[in-house]
């Protein structure tokens, strides 16, 4: 868990604990997808405008300096590249057992999602720097247009 170096941080509302709790919840939604759940997450990513995606992107990249949050971030991709590599240990012996096949494209559905995984981390680290329409951009592949997702 990465702490706030207070010295960088600049109008911080939101805490490292509440923080680490929205990530850890959109983690915990991400383990609990299908691959096809997974595809459609990569297709309402793909469908986004990709320029506001980018401008998002220059106020998430300046906030995180501004906020001293920049650990934050690069602990959460650190933590969805450990996710993508994860492969369920029974994925082999389902053969042997008769049971039916895993989904053999888990892993690049997983791929496909991860830019929009990281969008809606990103919304929850420096969400309140953000405007509205700045984290609809990138939390709305992830969590949809509902309410349900955790705020930080």
């Amino acid at each position: 868990m990465a702490v706030l170096d207070q010295r960088q941080s600049v109008g911080v509302e939101v805490s490292v604990d509440q923080i680490n709790k929205a990530l850890d919840d959109l983690m915990w939604q991400a383990v609990q997808l299908d691959t096809m759940a997974m595809r459609q997450v990569r297709a309402e990513w793909d469908a986004e405008d990709g320029d506001a995606r980018r401008a998002a992107w220059d106020v998430v990249r300046d906030a995180l300096k501004r906020s001293g949050r920049e650990s934050l971030m690069d602990e959460t991709r650190e933590r969805v590249r450990r996710w993508l590599s994860d492969v369920p240990v029974l994925r082999g012996a389902y053969h042997m057992l008769g049971l039916p096949q895993m989904d053999d494209d888990m892993p690049g559905a997983k791929a496909g999602m991860a830019p929009a995984l990281l969008d809606a981390a990103a919304a929850a680290i420096v969400g309140e720097f953000l405007s509205e329409e700045e984290r609809r951009i990138l939390k709305t592949p992830f969590w949809g247009d509902s309410e349900g997702e955790p705020e930080p």
